[in-house]
């Protein structure tokens, strides 16, 4: 089983905008969730959005990760779900990652940190 229900955001203790029970990879224990919850804005990790039966091609969404510009900071947590995401996608274990913002918002975002 790739994916698990969690209880993590409970109280909305992670994300007030994700609901309490989140889609995520089986391979994370609830305490590498809430550690990659602090390297993502507004506490929006990496969740399963959709994931079409039989198909090992998933969906997900989440904020943009607070690396910021000059200091490029890194969490292990965060990328383990991350590298899940790219082990459960079958033969090809490529990632897509696509940025719909508006490109100032993202470079506003990335200064910020």
């Amino acid at each position: 089983q790739a994916w698990r229900l969690t209880s993590a955001n409970t109280y909305f203790a992670l994300s007030k905008t994700y609901p309490p029970i989140l889609p995520v990879a089986s391979c994370l224990e609830d305490e590498e969730i809430e550690n990659a919850a602090t390297f993502r804005s507004k506490g929006r990790i990496p969740i399963l959005s959709w994931k079409r039966k039989g198909c090992e091609c998933a969906l997900m969404r989440s904020s943009q990760p607070m690396s910021g510009m000059m200091q490029r900071k890194r969490n292990s947590c965060d990328e383990k779900i991350i590298h899940h995401l790219a082990a459960s996608s079958g033969d090809r274990k490529e990632v897509f990652i696509a940025d719909v913002r508006p490109q100032v918002n993202a470079v506003a975002n990335m200064a910020k940190g």
